[in-house]
């Protein structure tokens, strides 16, 4: 077994994060960044398959820690192999998942006043607002508990 490890990222590639050294409680959002992501992905790809885990990992760096999304995976396997590369290049926006940011900066990378968002609050969005079937069933498959709440939301509403 030949483990290997590729970095993702905390969020979509065109999408702003928090940056280490300048946004105030950046690991906590990094963090929340990752959660978000590592979704975002399973949303598109589906969730991962045996040999593969998507980890969220803190790193030390020269103006503190910051924290990124990593997928590991056993080359020999060849699901897990076909997974890894499926996901390698993440995704260019939120919206590609169906998701919103999970927090909003301004143009000096801070957050945003009130716009921070839970993770199961982003993939619940994804539920809502995604129509693509694959997507939902990515979705329920990793988030069964989210698919129950989304349905019992949609029903109350209709």
């Amino acid at each position: 077994m030949t483990m290997i490890t590729i970095g993702l990222g905390t969020t979509p590639c065109d999408e702003a994060c928090a940056q280490t050294g300048v946004t105030a409680n950046c690991v906590y959002l990094q963090h929340l960044e990752c959660e978000t992501y590592r979704a975002a992905l399973i949303a598109v790809h589906g969730p991962p398959p045996a040999g593969v885990t998507l980890a969220i990992r803190a790193h030390r760096h020269d103006f503190g820690s910051y924290t990124e999304l990593e997928e590991r995976f056993d080359d020999e396997d060849a699901a897990a192999r076909d997974f890894a590369a499926s996901i390698e290049d993440g995704l260019g926006r939120w919206i590609d998942a169906g998701f919103t940011a999970p927090v909003v900066y301004d143009d000096g990378g801070r957050e945003r006043p009130d716009t921070r968002r839970m993770a199961i609050d982003c993939v619940a969005g994804g539920f809502a607002t995604e129509r693509e079937t694959r997507t939902i069933a990515h979705l329920t498959a990793a988030y069964p508990t989210c698919a129950v709440m989304a349905d019992e939301l949609l029903a109350s509403i209709a």
